[in-house]
């Protein structure tokens, strides 16, 4: 085990003392009377039902799934589904599940002891693992969401040979990563130890910020020789929990563009997604849960929330009032989350801190709705931690110029929201942005099912021409056929009627003869009259 104080390159230095910030316990989850869940994943991939109203469901049963390689949705809790039906915005089916407290699970015992996990995980087959965590519904847990069995496929095929586990947790305030740290570090190690597993990686490496001395001292203690396992420690400067920062940092090398992680034999995977498979291989329990960092900007609770609770009910809970005229609803941190206008949301599986910050005080630039022109500065162009020029991003993304936005790097923005803290003209630069690359990636997979439609399209009059062809070379072929066989009926009768004359005498062959005579004579008479 290796531990070294390292420094990432970054012009800001955020308040970001989170030493005393997970003193209290992690509170247990709540069970609000309804459970709301969209009909499309945290990547906004749609969600079919696979459940309908009124029927009964179990704690763990799969509500939902996916067409493509993500990850489906299952009953946090037993109840009845009440309605699958558009709510609140009108654009997105929600399945409402009623929740029934009285016949739950309230225990889910491990397959094996943690003990016993840890000395068995080398012997665990590959093929088992994934098969195990393909319905496990585990996705990316620091806000990408990606499927976390398509990742581990990925990594296994691409011969990843190290396995990077963020726990930077940069963002001031949101502590959720820290405190599930603290409180379940032996589950965390095999969590990682099974990962290690699963992409046939040689080691893993903890990457975590030095203000965060309860975490680092429990990982020390649960980390022994005996497991391939580095904790790499690096001051705590905003943002230095990008992955692409990461491997960089960690490799000594530069990523090119359109290019990830894998690539370079590197995977990244969040502390919590650790946790989460680690409960999915040995408990036989899909992500349904997960903890939330919630605060007023003054108190930092970590709670436990089931997948679905509106968010409405967490508020309540810890009495957090919410007035839109004077406070910001933030789903995320302070530097990179997003304003929610109305509080018809729900937790989801990416949804690491709710936030209710008085706007005087915690004005987020980047979602300002109001902003002077600019200047021309330059300010943001030094506060970009990963060189691009934000300013030129801008003033394409107003012209809604893609091709240049493209090139100009627009998809390598991590959207740390560094720009727009240090903007005097307070220009929402984030949020043009994250416009810009939806507009883009619509307009990609527009042209791409274009493209797919063309192509299906023309293999179709290709498929319909052979058919065709063939059909009209079955028919000629059936016609010759026909014709040969009756060729062939016509000179049996012919030879037959040879040999049947060859056989005759000369008087019975007269005989016929005039017989024959006789029947055309009166058939002419017979016409005649």
């Amino acid at each position: 085990m290796l531990d070294a104080i390292k420094s990432f390159l970054s012009p800001l230095r955020q308040p970001n003392d989170k030493k005393k910030s997970t003193l209290a316990p992690i509170l247990p989850a709540i069970t609000p009377p309804t459970l709301h869940f969209p009909l499309h994943t945290e990547r906004q991939q749609p969600l079919y039902p696979t459940v309908k109203p009124k029927q009964q469901v179990s704690q763990g049963e799969i509500i939902a799934n996916t067409l493509k390689n993500d990850a489906p949705l299952h009953a946090p809790i037993n109840g009845t589904i009440l309605d699958i039906a558009f709510k609140f915005d009108n654009q997105t089916k929600n399945i409402l599940l009623k929740t029934d407290t009285q016949t739950q699970n309230t225990h889910t015992l491990p397959i094996i002891s943690t003990s016993q996990a840890i000395k068995n995980i080398q012997k665990e087959n590959i093929e088992s693992i994934h098969a195990q965590l393909e319905q496990s519904g585990v996705v990316g847990m620091g806000g990408a969401a990606f499927s976390t069995i398509e990742k581990i496929k990925i990594s296994y095929k691409k011969n990843v040979h190290t396995v990077v586990i963020n726990l930077c947790e940069c963002e001031p305030i949101i502590i959720c990563d820290q405190a599930l740290t603290e409180y379940h570090t032996k589950d965390i190690i095999v969590g990682i130890l099974l990962l290690i597993q699963c992409v046939q990686a040689k080691k893993a490496i903890i990457v975590i910020e030095n203000n965060k001395p309860l975490a680092i001292q429990k990982l020390q203690e649960s980390i022994t020789d005996a497991y391939p396992i580095t904790l790499f420690i690096v001051k705590s400067i905003y943002p230095s929990g990008h992955e692409k920062q990461l491997v960089e940092y960690l490799s000594g090398e530069k990523l090119r563009e359109k290019t990830l992680p894998y690539d370079y034999g590197y995977a990244v995977f969040n502390v919590s997604t650790c946790y989460a498979l680690q409960r999915a291989y040995y408990f036989n329990e899909p992500l349904t849960k997960r903890i939330l960092t919630i605060s007023d900007g003054n108190t930092h609770i970590n709670q436990w929330a089931l997948i679905g609770t509106p968010i409405k009910t967490l508020l309540h809970k810890h009495a957090i009032d919410y007035n839109p005229n004077i406070h910001h609803l933030i789903m995320g941190g302070p530097m990179n989350g997003q304003i929610l206008t109305t509080l018809h949301h729900c937790v989801s599986k990416n949804m690491n801190c709710l936030l209710v910050l008085p706007k005087a005080k915690h004005t987020l630039k980047q979602n300002s709705t109001t902003h002077l022109p600019c200047i021309r500065c330059g300010e943001c162009v030094d506060a970009c931690p990963v060189d691009l020029l934000p300013q030129q991003l801008y003033w394409f993304a107003k012209a809604q110029q893609h091709e240049k936005l493209q090139n100009y790097r627009l998809f390598d923005c991590i959207e740390c929201g560094n720009c727009a803290f240090v903007c005097p003209s307070k220009i929402p630069l984030v949020q043009y942005y994250r416009i810009q690359k939806k507009q883009i990636s619509e307009k990609a997979l527009e042209n791409y099912q274009i493209q797919q439609a063309k192509e299906r399209f023309e293999k179709r009059n290709i498929r319909l021409e052979k058919e065709k062809e063939k059909h009209k070379k079955m028919l000629q072929e059936k016609r010759i056929q026909a014709q040969q066989k009756l060729a062939e009926k016509q000179n049996l009768l012919k030879e037959k009627e040879g040999q049947a004359n060859l056989q005759k005498s000369p008087s019975q062959a007269v005989a016929i003869a005039r017989a024959k005579a006789r029947a055309r004579k009166q058939k002419n008479q017979s016409q005649l009259s």
